[in-house]
């Protein structure tokens, strides 16, 4: 979902958004200015949530490779004090939906080929799964 160059750094974010049948909605990237990654995954995460709260969406599924966002998102480890707000307002933003779903990253291997260190291949990192229904 982000991609900073340096930690702080450069940083951009994006995801694909995917219907319930896991079609491509969209596909989206953004910059972020110079912030750390957490922040990065934070902001990226919560400007889909936006959008889908703009698009009348119903449910939502969140998944994520940042384990630290997820964990924050589901309270089980602490949020450092400068991303508390953002965190908070994702997690209010969340309450909107009639559903929600979290899910942790894999464990184990993942392998996106040659997309791994291309815009695609960070598109790819994060993925959105929403419903209208």
């Amino acid at each position: 979902m982000a991609a900073p160059k340096g930690n702080p750094g450069p940083s951009g974010g994006g995801g694909i958004v995917r219907n319930e049948k896991g079609e491509m909605i969209i596909a989206y990237a953004m910059p972020l200015g110079i912030v750390t990654k957490n922040t990065a995954e934070t902001l990226a995460l919560k400007a889909v949530i936006e959008w889908c709260i703009d698009q009348n969406v119903k449910k939502l599924e969140i998944e994520s490779d940042s384990l630290m966002l997820v964990q924050w998102l589901t309270n089980t480890t602490s949020i450092p004090l400068s991303l508390q707000n953002e965190v908070q307002d994702i997690r209010s933003k969340i309450e909107l939906f009639e559903e929600t779903k979290i899910i942790p990253p894999s464990v184990g291997f993942h392998c996106s080929g040659s997309f791994s260190n291309t815009p695609a291949g960070e598109i790819e990192r994060h993925n959105i799964t929403l419903s209208w229904s």
